[in-house]
């Protein structure tokens, strides 16, 4: 059977004359433009080497982590070829860290690339261990990195409403001058309908509750604040403002549930559940809508086509950005298990309920998740199902809550 490689190489005619060399020596070849229409190609066929040009979109070294994050991939060996100047020592190092140990120094003759093709397709590489992918996890993803203020505001709001230091997180908000100004204009919104000027008095007229899921509310849209690609959302009839919706609901639901079962970090539990899929969209906008693209064509949920397409999902990128955030292990637990809550060996309480909050929200129709599946409930939220189903009555109330915070602070 004939060993099969894939080119990546932004240059047509380059690929087609690597193609050309490898068809001489015996292999058959696929050439791609781009990491995307590399992953998707690998759906179709698996290659047994990948040889990537340095100076493609993304980098060649990048895009090579990017596969690597695939569990499918992970031993498939690739061949970097760059510019006399266009690999550092650096880069090559960050390479051998994904066993990339095969680099061509352009230009190179046919020979050449048929010796290290050779040499390079019968190596047997070893996985990667996971501490390995979650760091490359990490950087591929580009995770939002809290301001320090930030970061202090979250770890105050995180106790039970008697041990919150109140003076403490007033002077917190107050002394960032956009988050004070978002806030405010939260508070003063219809739903909320405080009408003072002091975020003290905000904190006194609205509860130490409702207070600490405006201000989480508003630190995690200033983190992922950035510009939106509009008209790729009409094509695929997506906004990122229904993202938002969902998980804002999601967050009220599971306040709200967090009244009836006796708990804490709630809100910013199911605000977060879906962040990963923000990250996607906005850190690897092509790669989110071909899962997008997936999904309408054939019938995949998001969780099932961003698996197909990266090897990840968003509840991997949420693991990560909850261990970049320094977020308690309840938050991070969430974000990693609420699609399969049976799977959580820590804090399943909390996890069950975003799952099934998950479940509600996409029930009663409040934003969109990606996708208009409804997913199964898990045998071991069912215990818990009626302290959150209860809610569906409520709907009116959860929207006006939700549009109370949409209005400032998400949109570009």
């Amino acid at each position: 059977m004939d060993r099969h490689i894939l080119i990546i190489d932004g240059n047509e005619k380059m690929r087609q004359l690597l193609g050309a060399h490898l068809e001489a020596a015996g292999y058959s070849s696929l050439g791609v433009a781009n990491g995307l229409d590399a992953a998707m190609s690998m759906r179709v066929q698996r290659p047994d080497l990948v040889l990537i040009e340095q100076g493609v979109d993304m980098g060649g070294v990048r895009t090579a982590r990017l596969l690597r994050l695939h569990r499918d991939y992970q031993r498939i060996p690739i061949v970097l070829m760059f510019e006399r100047d266009g690999v550092t020592d650096e880069l090559i190092t960050e390479g051998c860290k994904i066993n990339l140990h095969r680099f061509l120094k352009k230009p190179f003759g046919a020979d050449i690339l048929r010796q290290t093709v050779d040499e390079a397709i019968v190596e047997d590489l070893p996985e990667l261990n996971v501490d390995i992918v979650r760091e490359h996890l990490g950087d591929m993803s580009n995770i939002p990195v809290l301001r320090p203020n930030q970061r202090r505001l979250l770890s105050l709001l995180s106790g039970e409403d008697a041990h919150v230091d109140i003076p403490e997180v007033v002077r917190c908000v107050e002394t960032d001058q956009g988050l004070t100004t978002t806030v405010m204009r939260i508070c003063h919104s219809a739903y909320y309908g405080f009408r003072g000027n002091s975020i003290e008095g905000a904190v006194t007229f609205l509860g130490v509750d409702r207070m600490r899921r405006i201000v989480q509310a508003v630190i995690v849209f200033d983190a992922f604040a950035s510009e939106r690609d509009r008209e790729r959302e009409e094509e695929f009839g997506f906004s990122i403002d229904s993202l938002w919706k969902h998980s804002l609901a999601c967050g009220v639901v599971m306040e709200e549930s967090g009244r009836m079962v006796r708990g804490r970090d709630h809100f910013i539990a199911g605000l977060l559940h879906d962040i990963g899929k923000v990250v996607l969209y906005l850190r690897f906008p092509d790669h989110f809508f071909a899962i997008l693209n997936m999904v309408r064509d054939e019938d995949k949920s998001m969780y099932q086509a961003e698996r197909a397409v990266l090897g990840i999902c968003h509840t991997d990128i949420g693991y990560e950005l909850a261990r970049r955030w320094e977020l308690p292990p309840t938050i991070a637990a969430c974000l990693a298990h609420h699609h399969e809550p049976e799977a959580a060996l820590q804090h399943k309480r909390l996890v069950c309920l975003v799952h099934l909050s998950d479940l509600l929200v996409r029930v009663l129709g409040i934003g969109s998740g990606g996708d208009d599946k409804k997913p199964t409930m898990s045998p071991a939220a069912q215990t818990l199902a009626k302290y959150v189903l209860a809610l569906a009555e409520r709907k009116e109330e959860i929207e006006k809550q939700v549009d109370s915070m949409m209005g400032d602070g998400v949109s570009n």
